[in-house]
């Protein structure tokens, strides 16, 4: 489906915050996709570097592990993500989820 005009003006909060700073309150319907538009948000900000430090806030413990868990996915397997950011992506494909295998990696190499 296509975004709305209320998906619109809260992406447009969003990137403005992330690529300025400042606060905004955002409240939708239930449903209406405010997780994911907080979980890309994040993701976004970490990927074209607009601060050292991105913090993604949820409700719980186990709430956050989800919300970063589907963050990692999007990372190993989202092609278009890949696309644009292999220079991040393709060394987290290249873990397959053994994060031991890290510690060999190496940069330019």
């Amino acid at each position: 489906m296509p975004w709305s005009a209320d998906h619109r003006t809260v992406i447009s909060k969003i990137e403005k915050a992330v690529r300025t700073g400042g606060l905004f309150a955002m409240a939708m319907p239930r449903g209406s996709g405010k997780t994911v538009l907080c979980q890309t948000a994040v993701l976004w900000a970490a990927l074209i570097g607009a601060a050292p430090f991105v913090c993604l806030i949820a409700a719980s413990a186990e709430r956050a592990r989800d919300l970063l868990e589907n963050i990692k996915i999007w990372l190993e397997t989202n092609p278009l993500l890949h696309d644009d950011f292999p220079e991040v992506t393709y060394p987290i494909r290249c873990l397959e989820r053994i994060t031991n295998r890290q510690k060999g990696q190496k940069y330019q190499r």
